[in-house]
């Protein structure tokens, strides 16, 4: 089967042998072989794009597939790295209380060592909950752009130096 853009290529060929000819196909022979030519043309696009859209939709399932397998795998990693780390703090207070700071195994060397970083900071729960309740030394300002104002300064007809609303883009719908 040809592809899509050869089949493509030759309805633009027609398109251009009829306008060259000022669309006159006065012989009886010439237009019915024109018109089941064309057909033929059309039967075949169709049936091409039918199979392209055909594989657009199992490509589209299979990445639906994956990313549930994704969600549950993720989901799985999630359950081992809580599991791992509460065996791990369970066997750092079996340590604290037994009073060790390292051990050797015939596998793993354990030691129970200090965090790196800065030291942990406590601040009121309304500050983390409220930060406006904080004093204003400790605010950052955070600058964001307020696109929705743009574009209403755009749309009453004021100009905006640098911008502009852009026409849509548009896109394949397959059903």
């Amino acid at each position: 089967m040809r592809t899509l853009f050869k089949i493509s290529e030759d309805l633009t060929a027609l398109a251009e042998l009829l306008t060259d000819v000022d669309g006159d196909v006065s012989l009886e022979e010439q237009s019915d072989a024109l018109e089941i030519w064309f057909d033929e043309l059309g039967e075949e696009r169709d049936q091409k794009i039918d199979n392209y859209c055909a594989l657009i939709a199992e490509i589209t399932a299979r990445a639906d597939a994956r990313a549930a397998e994704m969600k549950r795998l993720s989901a799985l990693v999630a359950t081992d790295r809580v599991a791992a780390d509460q065996l791990k703090e369970r066997l750092q207070v079996f340590f604290s209380v037994q009073g060790i700071q390292k051990l050797k195994t015939d596998r793993y060397n354990l030691t129970v060592a200090k965090n790196g970083g800065k030291s942990p900071l406590t601040v009121p729960d309304a500050w983390r909950n409220e930060p406006a309740t904080a004093p204003e030394q400790y605010h950052r300002r955070v600058v964001q752009l307020d696109v929705d104002a743009i574009r209403t300064d755009l749309e009453s007809g004021q100009d905006v130096s640098g911008c502009r609303i852009e026409e849509r883009g548009t896109h394949l719908r397959i059903k």
